[in-house]
């Protein structure tokens, strides 16, 4: 039996389901100063990244 052929059903919703159920898993054997520490670098970097699209951004440019 050909691989592609074994690939083409019903397949293709599983293997993607069971990969995020193991990435939950695995999120949620983490411990409490990693999550911590997770979330002061997801703020830090979205602060960064709003500040720079704010003072970068075309629609914020007045024309002189």
């Amino acid at each position: 039996m050909n691989f592609l052929t074994l690939y083409n059903g019903q397949e293709r919703t599983f293997i993607p389901l069971l990969s995020a159920a193991a990435c939950g898993y695995l999120m949620y054997n983490l411990g409490s100063e990693t999550w911590i520490g997770f979330l002061i670098w997801l703020a830090a970097g979205l602060v960064i990244y709003a500040l720079y699209g704010y003072n970068n951004s075309k629609l914020n440019k007045k024309e002189l």
